[in-house]
């Protein structure tokens, strides 16, 4: 930024400010015209982001340029920009849906809280925008990267590639011990998501399953000691659905709602273990039906259901997994009034964890961006559940105190 070039005729092209669209890349360097010079605002291959619109904003500025030898690449750019905004959404193209189905998968979404500034990383950095990945920091084993703040800034899904996960995890094994507890809980919650996602890659792996249920007790422990964790466990935001974080998120709000409700710890560790496990079966389910946009077929909603009873096969190969828990995995989907699935009960036939777990699911699902609909706020996320007959009043008091309050509570 700061190159100053003297106007030549036909040299540069103009361009309205309003069509940089938010989040890419620039292929071509950005000028603006200050007394019959061209100034140098931005430079080729940075991402255009909401702080750069306001720096135009704020100087007034609402034509830039482009150099005139950079006319293709400023034509690819407007026209894939225009394509873009006349569907409504990526989703719309059935190819380019399956394409970033695909994609997502070569993914794995990190909470940004776990990067300090000013420590090293050895992967890669991304940002999901739409359909497409943009670097946010390059790095890797032979050239390390120092984490900038600036870089973390925003509210976007921060990604590395499913290959660096390893690395990811060692970064946070090292995490200082004189962290507060909320940031090692942070620490817990990610060392959680990753171990649930290896094991959604391979849920027959009886190792992994221990080293997930081992975390449940870890959980319960955090927020025994400090009920307010619960705000550093569980992000409110939640820009894109992972089954990973999904997962996480719901072991989170049923412990802290299993122990508003004063359940014992024995009870809430087989609360925990269901809630933690509640989605597991969805490793057996294609990802283009998971992330389909739309209504899904009879056929595609009969096998996406399946995903209940899929999780309880993968637990009952593993002994150590408590009947109970498996009892709340298969009851998740049960509604109070009979409609739900796969065993359509009803009424007192559904136990508490079965209850607490369906409240706690509904809720993360409808403030999480998914195929078919934008995330709802967390107060029309309440109150869509409120009004659905089919979940536990008694919890979902306890749920809506324990939200907005994080009030301690006391155990059995």
């Amino acid at each position: 930024m700061g190159t100053t070039r003297r106007v030549i005729q036909d040299e540069y092209l103009p361009l309205d400010a309003k069509r940089l669209a938010l989040g890419t890349r620039l292929p071509f360097d950005i000028y603006s015209e200050e007394n019959g010079t061209n100034r140098q605002l931005f430079s080729k291959g940075i991402v255009f982001e909401s702080e750069a619109m306001q720096f135009l904003l704020s100087r007034g500025v609402d034509t830039v340029y482009v150099r005139s030898h950079e006319a293709d690449a400023l034509n690819a750019y407007l026209n894939r920009n225009t394509t873009s905004s006349t569907r409504k959404s990526f989703r719309d193209d059935p190819l380019e849906f399956r394409n970033a189905t695909f994609f997502k998968e070569k993914y794995y979404q990190i909470d940004s809280s776990t990067l300090e500034p000013g420590t090293k990383i050895d992967f890669n950095l991304y940002f999901l925008q739409g359909i497409e990945y943009f670097h946010l920091m390059k790095a890797s084993e032979e050239e390390p990267a120092t984490v900038d703040a600036a870089v973390l800034e925003g509210e976007r899904d921060i990604v590395i590639r499913r290959v660096d996960m390893p690395r990811y995890r060692k970064y946070l094994s090292r995490a200082n011990a004189s962290e507060s507890a909320a940031k090692q809980s942070v620490m817990l919650k990610e060392s959680s998501k990753i171990a649930f996602r290896e094991l959604f890659e391979k849920p027959d792996n009886k190792d992994k399953v221990i080293e997930v249920a081992g975390n449940v007790e870890n959980i319960i422990s955090k927020i025994s000691d400090d009920s307010s964790i619960l705000r550093a466990m569980f992000s409110i935001r939640n820009n894109a659905f992972y089954v990973y974080t999904h997962s996480i998120n719901v072991a989170v709000l049923s412990l802290a709602l299993g122990s508003a409700s004063g359940m014992t710890k024995d009870a809430l560790y087989k609360l925990g273990i269901g809630a933690m496990f509640h989605d597991v079966g969805m490793s057996a389910i294609s990802p283009e039906i998971i992330e389909k946009q739309g209504r899904l077929s009879s056929q595609e909603f009969a096998i996406y259901k399946a995903h209940v009873t899929e999780g309880e096969k993968i637990l009952r190969m593993n002994p150590s997994i408590p009947e109970e828990s498996i009892e709340a995995v298969l009851q998740h989907h049960e509604k109070l009034s009979g409609r739900g699935y796969p065993n359509r009960l009803k009424g007192d036939s559904i136990k508490p964890f079965g209850r607490i777990i369906a409240i706690a699911d509904c809720f993360d699902s409808l403030i999480t961006t998914c195929a078919y609909r934008p995330a709802y706020s967390p107060f029309d996320a309440l109150s869509i559940i409120a009004r659905d007959k089919d979940y536990d009043n008694s919890y979902l008091r306890y749920f809506v105190i324990m939200l907005g309050k994080g009030g301690k509570t006391e155990q059995r």
